[in-house]
């Protein structure tokens, strides 16, 4: 009867904590790999919610990496992947530029190639071809310029 009542406890405790799945030894392979993809999908369901939230999480090989939006310089498409430049480090994901476009907060981020979305938060100066955020140039699209100059140029004094 104890230990009913142990599990009962430890499942209450996980409630309260956001617990995705809970495994007890000994578990099966099939068990774990469930398990698993409840991890991955309740991770995938964060990161398409990336607009109430100040981070994405990017899938790289076989880990997820949580990348803060404010850290974000920005996206650069690498046909079926994307390059996330971020202060500190390159994180390289499998996943097209054009998700990324859907679910990155539109008044945060903008799309100025079709190679290219950049942090506007970021921006260290910019002309009318290219965008210097972070110590690199990001060329402005020509399909995409008139789009962008009038974002760009909403806070000139």
């Amino acid at each position: 009867m104890g230990h009913r009542k142990l599990q009962r406890d430890y499942a209450l405790q996980g409630y309260e904590l956001d617990v995705v799945d809970h495994l007890l030894k000994p578990f099966s392979f099939q068990r774990f790999f469930k398990a698993v993809n409840k991890a991955q999908n309740f991770l995938s369901k964060l990161s398409e919610k990336s607009g109430d939230c100040p981070y994405i999480y990017l899938k790289l090989d076989k880990r997820v990496e949580r990348v803060n939006l404010q850290d974000i310089l920005y996206i650069e498409s690498m046909k079926d992947y994307i390059k996330v430049k971020t202060c500190t480090q390159e994180v390289v994901s499998h996943q097209k530029i054009s998700y990324m476009e859907e679910h990155l907060p539109a008044d945060k981020f903008l799309r100025v190639h079709r190679s290219f979305i950049i942090s506007l938060s970021n921006i260290d100066a910019y002309s009318a071809s290219n965008v210097e955020i972070g110590g690199f140039s990001v060329p402005i699209g020509r399909n995409y310029k008139e789009k962008v100059m009038p974002r760009l140029n909403r806070n000139i004094i």
